[in-house]
């Protein structure tokens, strides 16, 4: 679907152009905005994100020309195409030097309509094309956001759009042995090579890990054979990979849930020899639960603060016992029971230890040999440091936070490199010891600071939303609006009015 914005005071010359856009909507895309003055027209650019706008030279309230100015202001990429009377010519060409893309003199030729259309339309493809490569499309963000932020207010746009690529989809998460995979431009440049065009429409990829990729694609009779044809390419170049796959979805709120299924599946490899597991094949095999007793816990406790290594590797060995004798044990059991280990084995150690994820090991025997090289590593070796209490963490993720609010952070980013911890545990500790998420502390965080940057006129919209941490200009000035319940731009005017 393509936004355009008429802006144009005269009714009859708006629905007119109007007209003359829709007989040019052969493929139905185009979705029509009209603005009767400048401000409305600003107002619903903020509101539509519109991705063409057309707007006449002379309006009131807020002419063309400086609706051209307020909305390269917020979004210097936005696309404007000036109209004029005959009069108003020079006036037109002088707006191409603040950004305009064009101009169009009244009564406006077909022929000239349609050749600025066509040229958008070609520049809006490539664009795509390259957003797609580089997975910054608005529907690939909406796909990360909402399967990596804890919470996230709702962007109806890009739910919409959603809605509208993947009716009903399936999840997929690829894992890669050994930290090798491919280049995701050249996996992205091969997807296209052998589905052609449809493949903008079939698949989104998303880098959860440098060696963990999730692919959201269309759920159809063809489905089988690309998940098939996807991992067999990937083993005939080499690479050691599994791939885990969802059950069929159709709601965009289902992504979230979706993700752990095909992650599920992908673990259940602990279990199989198979590359490609299917989540509704897994779900009817029997699984227990389990937990280590208290007694359990204890033992390993008390032999990884002892140091010694025959505890510690009869302590373990215990356990593993166990679990073999209760059978298969559910890979969320497998995940819980590594997170109490690698903190047990972190706390007696008095320094952080290296991530253990469950996704990681082949088989049950490699998971026990690691945790006890781990614990012989960490434990036995004498303590480096001392053991991070619960507060210490709390106030090293908000010092983090208050330093790199900039960047792009998350709990598994923290956990990975900075605290090497289970991502759940942090996650779990943070919420329980302040009451918010992680990433709303971060959401507020970057919101007050943008509330600094804008009591000063030295930056554009755009340069705080990028200063604070939001590539996306729009999503900047969502977040911005439900936090303080305004947009940036009347906060910076009632700041300016104020002083």
């Amino acid at each position: 679907m393509m936004k355009i914005l008429i802006a144009e005071d005269e009714i009859y010359a708006r629905k007119s152009m109007k007209k003359q856009i829709l007989e040019l909507d052969f493929g139905r895309e185009f979705h029509i905005l009209e603005a009767q003055n400048g401000e409305q027209g600003m107002e619903l650019f903020r509101q539509e994100e519109p991705d063409l706008v057309f707007t006449d030279i002379r309006m009131p309230k807020m002419d063309g020309l400086e609706l051209l100015k307020e909305i390269k202001k917020e979004n210097p990429e936005a696309k404007v195409i000036m109209v004029s009377a005959y009069a108003d010519f020079a006036y037109a060409k002088s707006a191409i030097k603040f950004g305009a893309e064009g101009y169009l003199l009244k009564p406006i030729e077909d022929a000239e309509l349609k050749e600025f259309i066509v040229k958008f339309r070609q520049q809006n493809t490539r664009k795509k094309e390259q957003a797609m490569f580089s997975g910054k499309d608005m529907v690939t963000r909406f796909i990360a956001q909402s399967v990596q932020e804890e919470e996230t207010g709702k962007d109806l746009l890009a739910e919409r759009m959603f809605g509208k690529v993947f009716w009903k989809y399936q999840v997929l998460v690829l894992w890669f042995a050994g930290r090798r995979y491919p280049d995701r431009e050249e996996f992205m440049l091969w997807l296209h090579n052998i589905y052609g065009q449809e493949v903008w429409t079939a698949f989104r990829l998303i880098e959860l890990e440098k060696d963990i990729w999730m692919l959201v694609m269309e759920a159809d009779g063809q489905s089988r054979f690309r998940q098939k044809r996807i991992i067999q390419k990937l083993l005939e170049e080499k690479y050691d990979c599994y791939l885990g796959i969802s059950a069929e979805c159709k709601a965009p709120g289902e992504l979230k849930s979706a993700l752990t299924q095909a992650t599920a599946a992908v673990e259940n490899k602990i279990y199989s020899d198979e590359h490609l597991l299917e989540y509704s094949v897994i779900a009817g095999i029997k699984a227990v639960k389990y937990e280590m007793s208290e007694e359990q816990k204890n033992y390993l406790q008390i032999s990884l603060e002892k140091k010694s290594r025959d505890k510690i590797q009869s302590a373990l060995c215990e356990i593993f016992r166990h679990m073999e004798e209760k059978g298969r044990i559910h890979v969320d059991s497998l995940e819980i029971f590594l997170a109490q280990a690698a903190v047990l084995i972190h706390q007696a150690a008095g320094r952080p230890i290296p991530r253990l994820r469950l996704i990681d090991f082949s088989h049950m025997e490699e998971m026990k040999q690691r945790l006890l090289e781990a614990a012989e590593e960490y434990c036995t070796c004498g303590p480096n440091g001392q053991t991070l209490k619960g507060e210490d963490i709390i106030q090293g993720m908000k010092e983090y936070a208050r330093k790199n609010y900039h960047l792009d952070i998350s709990i598994r980013m923290l956990a990975e490199k900075v605290f090497f911890m289970n991502a759940a545990y942090l996650s779990h500790l943070f919420t329980e010891k302040t009451g918010i998420s992680y990433s709303a502390y971060i959401r507020r965080l970057r919101v007050e600071k943008a509330r600094e940057f804008l009591g000063k006129d030295t930056y554009s919209i755009t340069d705080i939303a990028s200063m604070v941490g939001y590539n996306d200009t729009s999503q900047f000035i969502r977040i911005f609006k439900q936090e303080i319940g305004m947009t940036p731009k009347k906060y910076r005017c009632q700041k300016t009015d104020g002083n």
